[in-house]
């Protein structure tokens, strides 16, 4: 699951010149996320019953499987991308404990919004869909 992004990406960066379109994907891709949390919490499972619900999350699967499959072949063979230079290596431990330290705050912040949201949504599944779908949107946002 985390290869397609960047799959598609150089898919598109092939058809496009070379122009990168992984803002534009990440975004959608997100975006698509949260409305299956929500739409699968709050109108698949209590419609159709859990089993129905997962065929139809393997039939949505095996669909995009298909049209991925088709991309490829309307695009051809994938040739190789082209080298990209390095990027200079950052050696910097101060910039490190900051990134450790916005992924722990990040953490605590979830944790603290479960533990808020369980005194709402009484701790169920709707509980773990609203956050996960805030989370989500949380992180696509710049």
């Amino acid at each position: 699951m985390g290869a397609t992004l960047p799959a598609l990406d150089r898919l598109l960066a092939q058809r496009q010149g070379g122009a990168s379109a992984l803002a534009g994907l990440y975004a959608s891709n997100t975006f698509c996320a949260v409305l299956g949390v929500l739409a699968t919490a709050f109108w698949l499972v209590p419609g159709l019953g859990l089993l129905r619900t997962v065929a139809v999350c393997v039939a949505v699967n095996l669909a995009c499987a298909a049209g991925a499959l088709l991309l490829a072949r309307g695009a051809g063979a994938l040739q190789p991308s082209p080298p990209v230079p390095e990027a200079p290596a950052v050696h910097s431990t101060g910039l490190l404990w900051r990134l450790a330290a916005t992924g722990l705050l990040g953490i605590g912040h979830e944790v603290l919004v479960v533990r808020a949201l369980s005194q709402v949504a009484e701790n169920t599944v709707y509980t773990y869909a609203i956050l996960l779908a805030v989370y989500l949107v949380g992180s696509a946002l710049p």
